[in-house]
């Protein structure tokens, strides 16, 4: 069964200009609401400095691997029965009836191989967290863990980094769940990663937007707190979205002793960070539906959507699936 929510039930057109190319899918008039959020105020954080991607040594590429804290939710084991619950479900649901007609088997396409080569490897953690993004043009951005690699369409490296190597800021000691993304209606990469040490004193959020369609030329870095609700809690479990105009990251907030809170969307006018301007933003939480992890939505195909995003999620106590849409980021 799946349910529309409408996160603080507003539709907020934008008001600065941006390259629209697809419209967001409309909510259903007959959709009920079962749950709404909180807007924050709108925040602006300053650019943080500009990163020249200048590569270690691309021969022995040396990673040095720092040890990870993984926090889990005290609700495991109600996960693990209500997942177990849900593949008999599946697995009967699946079941052929007896009346039903034959299906002819399907075509067996073998995919043909343009290119291969070896690319990130693991670098000790498990799992691998790793995420990659190519352009248009063929360049490919490739992140695990705590390395950073830049190849060319014909699997030539490029570029080779840890990732506090390529952020470069001496406040982040650890980090994790790096995630890469080609915006194909900016023709630009974002890259994100997170504080890791497991403390709301420590927790922020790495971003960077690439200033060119090149991801060997210069990136614009930014730091945001991870923490933005003041509560004492880290984020964690990254995922990330563009629409026309903007960024979308969700999160989940975990206390300093591993307990889940909440989850968290930031909005991020991404033309801001392309730019290399003070980023204006804010974040959604107290959201009355409790969902463990949201996924926002990018359009999946070449350019974007808007105004705002859609997004899913699933809260852990229920065998419901939710969607829900933001509204744009007004601008004043």
């Amino acid at each position: 069964m799946k349910k529309i929510i409408l996160i603080g039930g507003l539709f907020i057109a934008a008001i600065f200009p941006g390259k629209a190319q697809h419209s967001k899918p409309a909510i259903p008039p007959t959709a009920k609401i079962v749950s709404q959020g909180k807007k924050s105020p709108e925040f602006t954080t300053g650019l943080l400095g500009e990163i020249t991607p200048v590569s270690v040594d691309l021969t022995w590429k040396p990673l040095l691997t720092k040890m990870r804290v993984r926090h889990e939710s005290e609700n495991n084991e109600k996960l693990g029965r209500i997942k177990a619950e849900k593949g008999l479900l599946k697995n009967n649901a699946g079941a052929k009836n007896q009346d039903e007609e034959p299906v002819a088997d399907p075509v067996v396409v073998t995919p043909v191989v343009g290119a291969n080569f070896p690319g990130n490897t693991n670098t000790g953690y498990s799992p691998l967290d790793n995420s990659i993004a190519i352009s248009n043009g063929g360049k490919i951005v490739s992140v695990a863990n705590n390395s950073i690699e830049f190849y060319n369409t014909n699997g030539a490296l490029t570029y080779s980094n840890t990732i506090d190597g390529f952020f470069n800021d001496p406040e982040i000691t650890s980090v994790c769940d790096p995630v890469v993304i080609y915006d194909s209606g900016a023709d630009k990469f974002i890259f994100f990663a997170q504080e890791c040490s497991g403390f709301s004193s420590n927790t922020a959020l790495l971003i960077c937007f690439s200033q060119s369609n090149n991801p060997n030329g210069n990136w614009w870095r930014y730091k945001l707190t991870g923490n933005p609700v003041g509560n004492n809690t880290w984020f964690d479990y990254p995922k990330i979205a563009v629409s026309n105009n903007e960024l979308y990251i969700t999160g989940n907030s975990f206390s300093n002793d591993g307990v889940f809170q909440e989850a968290l969307l930031y909005q991020i006018n991404k033309n801001d960070g392309f730019n290399g301007l003070s980023l204006n933003w804010q974040y959604w939480y107290d959201i009355t539906a409790n969902p463990f992890t949201l996924l926002p939505v990018s359009y999946g195909q070449q350019g974007n959507y808007g105004p705002g995003c859609s997004t899913v999620g699933a809260p852990p106590a229920y065998h419901t699936e939710y969607a829900f849409s933001v509204g744009a980021l007004n601008h004043r």
